[in-house]
């Protein structure tokens, strides 16, 4: 039973693009046992959970999610793919894995444009196409 009807979930951001963490929790928090509790407490009172992180903390974002099934995830901005370089895009694919691997995970293509203003077709497909080929068998969130 939720507390509040009104309310869908809880958005918060576990990190973000290096130079920018202001407002986020650190790495050594995301293994505390607060956040493991507060996450299912959530997920007992019918809440999702909207998760804004960059690929560097997806795999202990992972093992923290893998501890709470029942809790349903929504990685915000395809896990925030901020290096564009071949070597970027490769690492953030490896790390969207372990994410994608959990059934409570879906990914909401959004935002693609916040780390390049001047952005072609080109540059968002081997994100698109990653993100669709990673959660293809679960519900595709886009916002473009």
């Amino acid at each position: 039973m939720k507390f509040l009807p009104s309310v869908a979930g809880v958005r918060q951001i576990l990190s973000r693009a290096p130079g920018k963490e202001a407002g986020s929790i650190l790495l050594d928090n995301i293994a505390s046992p607060i956040v493991l509790q507060n996450l299912k407490t959530l997920s007992k009172l019918g809440y999702s959970f909207d998760l804004q992180l960059i690929p560097e903390v997806m795999k202990q974002a992972s093992l923290l999610f893998e501890k709470v099934p029942e809790l349903k995830v929504a990685l915000c901005h395809a896990g925030s793919p901020h290096d564009r370089t071949i070597e970027g895009i490769n690492y953030w694919q490896k790390a969207l894995k372990s994410l994608s691997l959990l059934s409570n995970v879906t990914c909401k293509i959004s935002g693609l444009g916040m780390f390049k203003h001047n952005w072609t077709i080109e540059d968002f497909r081997p994100i698109i196409e990653t993100c669709l080929d990673q959660f293809w068998f679960r519900t595709m969130h886009v916002w473009i």
